[in-house]
């Protein structure tokens, strides 16, 4: 599943950049120094997803009894929502810093528009998400030291910025129960503990 969250970033990226980018390649390899590939052909925005873990502030362990379509009962756990923490570089294949950053900062501008990522935008290989997908740009997820980052990548540290989608991800499939009860009877007491009498 996680090309098809490749699959979305790049349609919500498309969708957002002004025509004078509508050539650009939007890719999804590491920016090491043997970047740009052969198959690339720039200018380019490169998005290297450098992080993959849960969302623990959004997660939820409680189960839900529901009833299908069928007439069963099924406990069912939530979904795991996961966070993909993206790199956005530009390549123009130039000596033209400026050029990579007027791409980048459209890049930025697409990007910081959203807050969720609306339903038409999502991948149809991307399974069905019962909760809004949320996309958050500029956060400060570490990389570590970026001197350090770029370093062991072999290549000059350069402008880039961080995207983070998040996605609910169906870990658990469901279980068959028995019916709930119906109805709850109970018996109330004064209180010594006797028995009331029944209303006459």
């Amino acid at each position: 599943m996680i090309d098809a969250v490749d699959e979305t970033v790049r349609t919500l990226i498309r969708s957002e950049l002004d025509e004078a980018y509508a050539d650009v390649a939007i890719t999804f390899d590491t920016p090491d120094e043997s970047f740009p590939g052969a198959a690339v052909e720039l200018p380019a925005i490169d998005l290297f997803l450098f992080d993959i873990h849960e969302n623990h502030l959004l997660r939820d362990p409680v189960p839900r009894t529901l009833k299908t379509a069928e007439g069963q009962w099924q406990r069912k756990f939530p979904p795991v929502r996961v966070d993909f923490h993206y790199l956005a570089t530009a390549w123009t294949g130039e000596d033209d810093t400026f050029g990579e950053h007027r791409l980048l900062g459209a890049v930025m501008k697409a990007l910081l528009r959203w807050r969720y990522v609306p339903a038409e935008l999502i991948s149809a290989n991307l399974e069905e998400q019962p909760v809004a997908v949320r996309a958050f740009a500029l956060q400060s997820e570490s990389l570590g030291a970026s001197s350090d980052f770029w370093r062991a990548l072999g290549c000059k540290p350069r402008a880039s910025l961080r995207f983070t989608i998040t996605v609910a991800v169906e870990a658990f499939p469901p279980t068959e129960v028995s019916a709930p009860p119906s109805k709850v009877v109970a018996r109330v007491g004064d209180r010594q503990g006797a028995q009331t009498d029944p209303t006459p």
